[in-house]
């Protein structure tokens, strides 16, 4: 599932929510829930299916989920869009690239979340992650783009980028609560950071996904898409 738009303006969707928000992480979640019961199925008749959530090395603009981002708001009140991105990115202020590390972080825990629902269920769907690094595609295409990350950020075609979904869709390793990501952080061969929905030791102190991994970030995800859709959705 991947349908992204990245660093918009603070817009509104005709729904009310917040316009990345509602397309990155919303609609994926309302999506599952409403063609759950054939993934099933399929998932008996064939002995496996996968959901595979697409998310991004974006997801590490933010330490953690905030449920605000969730909820239906006034356009301009989750950060506008003039705040300078080095203070987006470090010091937390709101912008347009906080707003889109909320979505990539709530795919990624969208995706942990799924999978320890269906592991708890015994079933047979499997629920992987992955994301493509910094790759060359008309994704960039936004006028929030920062010319020194185009310039100095080191990036790779979107055909390599595409590799990390293509392990977490049809590899035989990929297991329900891996997530695929470039092993240079931006660039590289698909590795597993999150193996079978556990933090691995890929460089980094303690590795990436604090967040991703946290039952309690699960916990506010689910609720806050639910709520927000209006809708229970029970994995059995």
């Amino acid at each position: 599932m991947n349908a992204g738009i990245m660093a918009f303006d603070d817009d509104r969707t005709g729904d009310g929510f917040e316009v990345q928000m509602q397309t990155n992480q919303l609609s994926h979640f309302l999506l599952t829930s409403l063609v759950y019961s054939s993934i099933k199925k399929a998932a008996e008749k064939r002995g496996e299916a996968k959901i595979v959530p697409h998310s991004s090395s974006a997801r590490e603009m933010v330490k953690s989920l905030d449920s605000k981002y969730f909820e239906k708001c006034e356009p301009n009140t989750l950060g506008g869009n003039d705040a300078w991105v080095v203070s987006q990115m470090v010091l937390g202020r709101g912008g347009p690239w906080v707003r889109y590390g909320q979505t990539k972080l709530a795919n990624s825990v969208y995706a942990m979340a799924l999978h320890n629902k269906l592991s708890e269920a015994d079933s047979k769907i499997k629920a992987v992650c992955c994301e493509p690094g910094y790759s060359a595609t008309p994704l960039q295409n936004t006028k929030h783009m920062i010319n020194m990350m185009e310039k100095l950020v080191p990036k790779q075609s979107a055909a390599d980028g595409a590799l990390n979904a293509i392990m977490a869709c049809f590899n035989k390793e990929a297991q329900s609560g891996d997530l695929f990501a470039p092993e240079k952080k931006m660039t590289g061969k698909p590795i597993k950071v999150v193996a079978g929905g556990v933090r691995q030791n890929t460089g980094m102190i303690g590795g990436t996904d604090k967040s991703t991994c946290d039952p309690d970030q699960q916990k506010l995800l689910w609720e806050s898409c639910e709520k927000a859709l209006g809708i229970e959705f029970v994995v059995s």
